[in-house]
């Protein structure tokens, strides 16, 4: 019985591909894709805050902030205490938070990420 290889030269490209016929060329045309987009969507996940995961961050940091005394000028604004807690909160990607303050109300904190932003009104 003679053996396929599992590369073979495109006939127009010259580039080296898969072989359909062989057993693992084939098994690798299926699952290449499978693997890649796996890959790629763990990553999105990664990258991304979930509305929850915002939820959870800002709720540690605040805990964590209210927890112990901080020491900061009262004229300066307080939005890297905020971001440096979320970040501390080891929640959600960690990266990616805008903090602005908003005067007497609070600070609003959202996330940069265009496609699912989520916004948290804290005071």
């Amino acid at each position: 019985m003679k053996t396929e290889p599992v590369f073979v030269r495109h006939e127009r490209t010259k580039q080296y591909v898969y072989n359909p016929r062989s057993r693992l060329g084939r098994a690798l045309i299926v699952l290449t894709p499978i693997v890649a987009s796996s890959v790629l969507y763990s990553l999105y996940s990664g990258w991304h805050w979930s509305e929850g995961e915002l939820r959870t961050a800002v709720h540690r940091a605040a805990d964590a902030l209210n927890a112990k005394p901080q020491y900061a000028s009262p004229e300066a604004p307080q939005d890297y205490l905020i971001r440096n807690a979320i970040e501390e909160s080891r929640t959600g990607p960690g990266h990616g938070v805008s903090v602005y303050g908003d005067g007497p109300a609070g600070y609003t904190i959202s996330t940069q990420t265009p496609i699912r932003s989520s916004a948290c009104a804290c005071s």
